[in-house]
């Protein structure tokens, strides 16, 4: 009895089918769109998200904001964007420099970039990279191929 249910369920479709009124030769020589194509092409299409991270691009470098950026009781700094600059990769490291006020920052991981050695003036320490950072953004950014390498420039 178990197996009868399936069979009677096709049986039901199929006897639909034939209950169904006949098609015109004129209805049959007519050519019917599909009928997701007026739907979809009324509804807007959302916009696609950006493939990379950063907010702004300035030549080879990239402006960062940080996720409190432009909300009510922030830290004044918040609204300051972060300039990272691609510096390549080497031996399978990812190298990064943060520029903010005159301090560089450099950052490194290799794939798949659990772990983050950060450097400078009197810092040398490796970290767990938290995901919500503009570290995690911009390694994450180059890893995928979207920051150029930053050439700099002769004086």
């Amino acid at each position: 009895m178990i197996r009868a249910a399936p069979a009677l369920a096709l049986l039901a479709v199929a006897l639909a089918a034939c209950k169904a009124p006949p098609q015109t030769a004129k209805d049959a020589a007519a050519p019917s769109a599909p009928p997701s194509s007026a739907t979809a092409s009324s509804a807007p299409a959302a916009p696609a998200q950006p493939a990379h991270h950063y907010a702004f691009q300035n030549g080879d470098q990239y402006g960062y904001l940080s996720g409190a950026h432009g909300q009510p009781g922030q830290d004044p700094d918040a609204d300051k964007p972060v300039m990272v600059r691609y510096l390549g990769m080497a031996d399978g490291v990812y190298t990064i420099a943060e520029v903010q006020e005159g301090a560089v920052v450099v950052a490194q991981c290799s794939a798949p970039c659990q772990q983050v050695r950060i450097r400078g003036k009197d810092l040398d320490q490796t970290l767990d990279l938290n995901p919500n950072s503009i570290v995690y953004e911009a390694l994450t950014d180059a890893m995928n191929g979207q920051l150029q390498v930053y050439k700099p420039r002769s004086r």
